[in-house]
């Protein structure tokens, strides 16, 4: 069989049944973040996976959860009415995965 990550992917991977070919998890959703659900043995509950909520894949250790990468963050550009000028606001924005 393969191993897979387990409930909320923070334990060590465990083996899944013979019966189990893939294993799933959730995804990651740009400037959202990663959807809700858990990792698994088997494939994505329901729609999941139809919604892009889950995602399947069928190696060992393969539903790891995200490494997450340096966080990101986008400009804000503000007139002021007083005198027209432009403000930058730096905004921090959900972190990318590394390995996405």
């Amino acid at each position: 069989g393969i191993n897979a990550e387990y409930g909320d992917g923070s334990g060590a991977a465990q083996e899944c049944n013979e019966t189990d070919k893939v294993c799933s998890r959730p995804t990651f959703i740009e400037f959202t973040g990663i959807s809700a659900g858990t990792f698994a043995c088997g494939a994505c509950k329901g729609d999941t996976k139809t919604q892009k909520k889950c995602e399947e894949c069928s190696t060992t250790g393969c539903n790891k959860p995200y490494e997450v990468g340096a966080d990101f963050k986008c400009n804000d550009y503000n007139v002021a009415e007083d005198d027209k000028k432009v403000v930058t606001i730096t905004v921090e924005v959900q972190p990318s995965p590394a390995n996405g």
